[in-house]
């Protein structure tokens, strides 16, 4: 039996490691390190006495990884090293809350949420507050007018506040908009379940949060995780509301927010302008913007996975393929860029071969499945939050949107398996 004075230790652990949004990449891999070891260590210890999933189970969350690091093996270039170090989190995650015979309880999951979200909200601050700052200091002085009109006429605003934000956070704006939409659904969950016992004024701060992140969120434009973040809220709405015509008056208010949103925010209007039925063409000679560089990049994709659909072409040779492949579509708009498949399902699909996919969704369907019984909706909602993100970026790409990846879904997965075990017939 562990002790009530390890149990906290590891629980302020866990607090530290959901800090991550925070750190620079080395020390988040060492928070995660010395996480992931306390947590075998001590699964050792007690391992006799530790209730568990099933090893099939476990072999469910590690199959992509295991899929991933046979494949990189195989490999060898150091771009498919350098992914397989990068995706770590999706082996250690699973293995350690496998082992852990530690437990959280409701109230300490629902602290883990908020101390991820008030860590995504400082350092988003400080980056935009940064950026502004550089932004100001090459502007006209006058008045705050003229200020915000000399922004607002700058076709390219959004191209500078976004690199001017990830230069001084080392954090790109599209997984900051990542943090900040699973930050929005902890906060909006919390406010949701304990709205009653709340008083007046902690319903107007949180509220006052809620409309903090949306305003950041368009500040940074990222256009998916936005999109993520607003379906994922009015899907929890919908779970957690008794009275579904509020839905209406929240989709209602959706689309006056967005329009709000378009027409004074300049970044987030300049990004979604993009979108337009006229622009889905390739990018000819010269031409080319976020919105329709992508039509090339599905085009190359899909001509990849056409040709190698079954066992894929291995992580280091997927981007020389594309490139060659871009140069053919429009050189000036596509060189020195090296865009991905800019879709997590199609670069496992193109890497992996039909196997890498079917592992991402396994991973993903199997905390839904265990919520969806346990009657516990969180889980789907975050799981289709990524997946909505999936569909435009690489997520897994990188760090910062593994973690958060495979923390999450892993700490609902256990979580929701730990207490059916102890309460078969209790709801969650």
């Amino acid at each position: 039996m562990v002790s009530q004075q390890t149990s906290k230790y590891y629980f302020f652990a866990t607090l530290i490691l959901a800090c991550f949004p925070l750190f620079s990449i080395k020390i988040t891999s060492l928070v995660i390190g010395v996480w992931v070891i306390f947590a075998i260590i001590f699964g050792i210890i007690h391992f006799k006495t530790t209730q568990r999933i099933s090893v099939f189970q476990l072999g469910i969350q590690l199959a992509l990884f295991i899929l991933l690091a046979l494949w990189c093996v195989i490999d060898g270039s150091s771009s498919a090293n350098y992914l397989l170090e990068k995706s770590m989190s999706l082996a250690l995650f699973p293995i350690a809350f496998y082992l852990s015979p530690f437990k959280f309880s409701t109230k300490q999951i629902t602290k883990i949420e908020l101390i991820f979200s008030a860590a995504t909200m400082l350092i988003v601050a400080i980056g935009i507050l940064m950026t502004f700052i550089e932004i100001f200091s090459l502007l006209e002085k006058g008045s705050v007018a003229s200020m915000y009109q000399q922004i607002a006429n700058s076709p390219d605003f959004y191209f500078y506040f976004r690199t001017g934000f990830e230069k001084y956070v080392k954090l790109h704006p599209t997984y900051a908009s990542l943090f900040l939409g699973l930050s929005f659904l902890f906060i909006l969950k919390y406010l949701l379940t304990n709205y009653a016992s709340l008083k007046i004024i902690q319903r107007l701060i949180f509220i006052l949060l809620l409309s903090i992140v949306i305003l950041f969120q368009a500040l940074l434009a990222s256009r998916t995780p936005f999109a993520a973040t607003l379906f994922g809220a009015l899907l929890l709405c919908y779970f957690q509301l008794k009275r579904k015509i509020i839905i209406v008056y929240l989709l209602l208010g959706v689309a006056c927010l967005s329009t709000l949103l378009y027409f004074t925010v300049p970044s987030f209007a300049a990004r979604f302008a993009e979108i337009s039925v006229t622009n889905t063409a390739v990018p000819q000679e010269g031409l080319g913007d976020s919105f329709n560089v992508r039509s090339g990049i599905l085009t190359c994709s899909f001509e990849l996975i056409k040709n190698n659909w079954l066992i894929g072409i291995g992580p280091g040779n997927v981007q020389p393929f594309l490139n060659a492949c871009y140069m053919e579509i429009s050189p000036t708009a596509y060189e020195n860029m090296n865009y991905n498949t800019h879709n997590q399902f199609l670069g496992y699909w193109a890497a992996l071969g039909v196997l890498g996919p079917l592992f991402l969704l396994l991973f993903l369907i199997q905390p839904i499945w265990k919520g969806i019984k346990a009657k516990n909706t969180f889980p789907l909602i975050i799981g289709l939050f990524f997946c909505i993100c999936f569909l435009t970026e690489n997520t897994l790409s990188r760090q910062h949107g593994i973690v958060p990846f495979a923390f999450f879904m892993c700490l609902y997965f256990y979580d929701i398996t730990y207490k059916e075990k102890h309460n078969p017939k209790k709801n969650i």
